[in-house]
């Protein structure tokens, strides 16, 4: 998951996206002028792109935390059950990585 949210914010990948968000905000601006029907369509745009965004992130941001403390539960329950768990130190420690990189995790910036 925080491989995905590396690679949505790298220097070749974030603006494409941009551009694409972009792309998309200006026809909808185009729509919104042409349609009186439609002549709030921009700002919903924009409210959902924003939305999206920031929930698809604050989703994956607690789906990995969730993840961790599950794993680590587990592991922590079969160690006191007397299991012989040996690569539990390098769960643990790859677990440890995992949480510090969970910064990577955050929302598109506005484009």
């Amino acid at each position: 998951m925080i491989a995905i949210w590396r690679y949505l914010h790298h220097s070749d990948v974030l603006p494409e996206i941009q551009n694409t968000r972009r792309i998309l905000r200006n026809q909808s601006a185009d729509i919104a002028q042409q349609a009186n029907e439609l002549r709030n369509l921009l700002s919903i745009f924009e409210e959902v792109d924003v939305d999206h965004w920031q929930s698809a992130a604050e989703w994956a941001a607690t789906w990995v935390r969730t993840s961790i403390v599950e794993i680590r539960s587990a592991y922590q329950t079969a160690i006191a059950n007397g299991v012989n768990v040996p690569n539990a130190q390098r769960v643990f420690n790859e677990l440890l990585q995992i949480e510090r990189d969970l910064h990577y995790v955050m929302t598109l910036p506005p484009y």
